[in-house]
């Protein structure tokens, strides 16, 4: 049986996130269907959209990086759709020469990247 929920269809007071935490499918778990409830409930009762993470693995590190993402306040959070995270290695710049020069504003030593 899929879960359901009761909302009102013009009442968004706040943002939903949820960080969904699941066995492995089995002939009595389906994670999907229980997924896609609180993809529903997000999309419906949320003013700002909502974050959905979701993990089968109950690794610890499946849960705090997660869980640090969603410490940011929904008014300043990008659509979850462009978070990169991890950040792909390909996307870093190369850092090809430095160089050592004197601030002239309070002589200290910084290192120029080309």
């Amino acid at each position: 049986m899929r879960p359901t929920h009761e909302w009102p269809l013009n009442q968004k007071l706040f943002t939903l996130d949820v960080m969904y935490l699941h066995d492995k499918p089995s002939p009595d778990n389906c994670p999907q269907d229980v997924y896609d409830s609180l993809v529903d409930a997000v999309e419906h009762v949320s003013e700002y959209e909502g974050y959905i993470f979701e993990s089968g693995q109950g690794l610890a590190r499946s849960v705090f990086k997660p869980m640090s993402m969603l410490l940011t306040h929904p008014q300043q959070r990008c659509a979850q759709d462009d978070l990169d995270i991890p950040m792909s290695l390909a996307k870093k710049v190369p850092v090809t020469e430095a160089a050592s020069a004197v601030d002239p504003h309070n002589g200290n030593n910084i290192q120029i990247i080309n």
